[in-house]
């Protein structure tokens, strides 16, 4: 039976690994002895030519012919390197190199590895004048890939005042790391008009902790790096957990010199000539004339009308698309090059138009020059979808960050930030063996202010601890502002006088609205007692059945600790799907695949919350774009019609090509049961810190 990695996120404390030790075989295990044939960091895979193997007896035994074998990383799986390298990952392997993996044989499938060891040549790698003394060997080695290299100069915890007075005041401390780039020489202007630079070409796909979870990232513009050609990036990371002994890193890298066809983007031009001019405020001429882009979708021009808007008269064509039935994905932007009537060029009000749905309206300048009848619209066509990418331009770089041992590290820098914060900006309240504390510092609206309420809990069972229900509250001047807070819980692990979280504290972000900026204000936070658990979960090999059937997933086969996958279904429209019917239809409607687990909830009765982060398909493709709320969950078993099982759910998964085999989904769930036990606890004179 596969598992695939699972962890309660609240009891993930993982030893630092000791990083030259030599990997020995474990009852049931083996270590394989051979050579490096294939690396694949997308799927945390490798391939071996195995030459031998050692028992855990010691004996070794070598193979009459040299083999392949497929090699299954985890998260977890403990990587050495034997000339005491600090912080060993995938990518640092080469092609040919000799390794030693220890770990088990799973009938029919891949070798799962607990320990990956190899010998690197001794490299000297020179000294970065942004790496502070202490630090350059725990980072990561340079990764390269598709003719760039990413190397990173500094990581550990500060504040982002500390690193970037200029754009932060925060002082609270978080985990950071900062990276620059090498490779050659770009030129042009990216899509947005800026001038090109490596960092176009290189984007950060996803942070892991060790146990699976998704970690957010807020990327910014680092100071300069002098003596590169890039200036790379610095990643400022709440959400790190300073006990964890490492992060996981994916990169994707695009060759600088892929076509714009490489990245999923076809771009055409279209002239629509000898159009008629509308010539006054509400006429409107039939045109329906059609065109094909390069990539073959039809562009119909339905008509042009004279419209009037604010303070002036204006030309509009309305269009419509539809995307070809092999680009499901399919997203379309217009824009208008130019005008031109009887060799005159007319002075464009709006060049771009705007896109709902399928339909396009683009807006001109006035009703045209006075007596002209006709005129030629070129219009710029871009299309783009993940589906069109061709992967051979890309590559993923998988990288292992450690974090407690740089936390010793950066350790100084912490406690200065510490004993020079001297005002007062938390507050506190005691209600029945709970403690609540809030700070607030002032919002990006009028009047409002964000922050978080601390809250610590004594004598409680295993999973338990307090949650906000409600919370209300009035200002110094008797006003009563409109508070609210997401029970879900954020994970920061310092407050805002950057003192240390204390073990079973967390934090819920809060926010308030009211009638004037207050300095103060003054709490009820009504709790209520619940035991939660969360559960990170990485599906991998996830088949994909032909356009309308379903695969049955053989009971064990792809599970973990929490969810169990059924089935999978491929469907060209979600609302065929049986367990739609007279039920509200998902709000993505393209073409997709739907997958079946079965939860299996530690308490009876609980509240279980999906939220979906990434799918991928074996190319390391993203079956969705990262800014579209592509990913949808609904309870029950949607491929099927029948009464609701509770501890089923059906995932739709976006689809962009017929060529996907295979895919993973990456996801969290967090589990609730409620006890019905309730208080209300007070916190006042909460003051409003000032920004600026």
């Amino acid at each position: 039976m596969l598992r695939i990695l699972s962890a309660s996120v609240a009891l993930c404390f993982v030893v630092a690994p000791t990083w030259a030790q030599e990997p020995k075989a474990l009852v049931g295990e083996i270590v394989l002895n051979g050579t490096v044939d294939a690396v694949d960091v997308v799927n945390n895979r490798l391939t071996i030519i195995a030459t031998g193997f050692t028992g855990p007896t010691g004996a070794t035994k070598e193979l009459p012919q040299p083999k392949s074998k497929t090699i299954q990383l985890r998260d977890d799986t403990l990587f050495t390197e034997q000339n005491g390298g600090k912080n060993p990952s995938l990518g640092d392997l080469e092609m040919g190199q000799k390794v030693r993996i220890a770990g088990k044989e799973v009938g029919g499938k891949p070798f799962i590895a607990r320990q990956l060891s190899w010998t690197a040549p001794k490299q000297v790698l020179p000294t970065d004048p942004l790496t502070p003394p202490g630090i350059g060997a725990f980072l990561p080695l340079p990764q390269k890939g598709q003719e760039l290299t990413i190397q990173f100069v500094n990581a550990g915890f500060a504040s982002k005042f500390t690193l970037q007075p200029f754009n932060h005041m925060e002082k609270r401390p978080t985990f950071f790391f900062a990276y620059r780039l090498k490779g050659p020489k770009v030129e042009g202007e990216n899509e947005f008009g800026a001038r090109k630079t490596l960092s176009d070409f290189v984007k950060i796909r996803r942070i892991l902790g060790p146990q699976g979870q998704i970690i957010t990232s807020s990327t910014v513009n680092p100071v300069d790096y002098k003596n590169f050609n890039d200036p790379g990036q610095l990643v400022f990371l709440d959400a790190v957990n300073p006990a964890w002994s490492n992060l996981i890193l994916e990169f994707e890298i695009l060759n600088p010199d892929a076509p714009p066809e490489a990245r999923g983007v076809i771009n055409s031009t279209l002239v629509f000539d000898h159009l008629p001019v509308p010539g006054a405020v509400g006429n409107s001429i039939p045109v329906n004339r059609t065109q094909t882009t390069k990539l073959g979708t039809e562009i119909n021009l339905e008509k042009v009308l004279g419209v009037h808007m604010g303070n002036g008269d204006y030309t509009q064509s309305e269009l419509r698309w539809k995307a070809p039935a092999n680009v499901p994905d399919l997203s379309l932007t217009l824009s208008v090059g130019e005008i031109v009537s009887g060799g005159q060029k007319w002075e464009l009000f709006n060049g771009s138009g705007s896109a709902n749905g399928n339909f396009i309206s683009t807006g001109r300048d006035t009703l045209g020059p006075a007596g002209v009848k006709e005129m030629d619209v070129t219009y710029k066509v871009k299309e783009s979808a993940l589906s069109l990418q061709d992967r051979e331009w890309f590559s993923v770089l998988r990288v292992s960050l450690p974090v407690a041992t740089l936390l010793e590290k950066t350790l100084p820098g912490v406690e200065a930030a510490q004993k020079e914060e001297t005002s007062r900006v938390l507050a506190e309240g005691q209600g029945n063996k709970v403690r609540v504390m809030a700070e607030y510092r002032e919002g990006g609206m009028p009047n409002s202010g964000n922050g978080y309420i601390w809250i610590k809990g004594e004598d409680l069972g295993q999973h338990e601890n307090w949650f906000i229900r409600e919370i209300s509250g009035t200002d110094e001047k008797g006003e009563k502002p409109a508070f609210s807070s997401f029970n879900l819980g954020s994970y920061l692990y310092w407050k805002a006088d950057s003192s240390r979280v204390e073990p079973g504290e967390y934090a819920h972000p809060t926010m308030f609205l009211g009638k004037s900026k207050p300095a103060s204000v003054d709490l009820q936070v009504k709790l209520e007692k619940a035991s939660r658990i969360e559960h990170a979960s990485r599906l991998q090999d996830l088949p994909v059945p032909g356009t309308g059937k379903t695969l049955e997933v053989p009971q064990g086969a792809i599970e973990d600790d929490f969810l169990s996958v059924r089935r999978v279904t491929s469907y060209v429209d979600p609302m065929q799907l049986p367990g739609f019917k007279g039920q509200r239809s998902p709000n993505n409607t393209r073409a997709g695949l739907a997958v079946v687990v079965e939860t299996s909830p530690v308490f009876p009765d609980s509240q279980v919350r999906f939220n979906v982060n990434t799918s991928t398909d074996s190319s390391g493709r993203d079956l969705a774009p990262r800014w579209e709320y592509a990913y949808e969950v609904f309870e029950g078993d949607k491929t099927a019609e029948g009464p609701v099982n509770s501890k089923l759910r059906t995932i739709l998964v976006p689809l962009p090509a017929s060529d996907i085999k295979t895919f993973e989904i990456l996801l969290q769930t967090v589990e609730t049961k409620w006890s019905g036990e309730t208080q209300t606890v007070e916190v006042k004179d909460v003051p409003v810190q000032k920004v600026g």
